[in-house]
């Protein structure tokens, strides 16, 4: 169940639910929307209030497709972020099952790296011109 779902379910606002783990609106909206990766203190944070109906696995299946095409549109491979989150060898070995088998935290860096990579290809098309 993702935290869109919990909400619904429950009947619950976002800011209700907010208050709840102690974070803000605004910050659960992303979430909800999966404009960010939880931190994985949040995640901990959002499996305990909703009593295990939400977890860590919900937010990592969510985003591993938005991974996935940010990779293919921006060129970014396997190994540079198995290498960013020390993981080469599995990379390198498993490429297929690489970016499923991760964890929150390493979705938190690896999405961090892909962040920075983007910024970097936008700011070496723009010096070209």
């Amino acid at each position: 169940m993702n935290l869109r779902e919990y909400l619904i379910e429950t009947k619950q606002t976002q800011k209700q639910f907010a208050k709840e783990v102690n974070l803000s609106r605004p910050t659960i909206n992303l979430y909800i929307n999966q404009l960010v990766i939880p931190k994985p203190i949040h995640c901990q944070r959002i499996h305990i209030a909703t009593s295990g109906k939400v977890t860590e696995k919900d937010f990592i299946h969510d985003n591993i497709q938005k991974i996935k095409s940010l990779m293919s549109k921006y060129d970014i491979k396997v190994k540079e972020l198995a290498f960013t989150i020390g993981k080469s060898e599995v990379a390198t070995h498993n490429k297929l099952n690489f970016i499923s088998s991760i964890t929150s935290w390493e979705i938190y860096l690896v999405t961090q790296y892909i962040t920075n990579a983007i910024k970097n290809k936008k700011n070496q098309r723009i010096r070209k011109f």
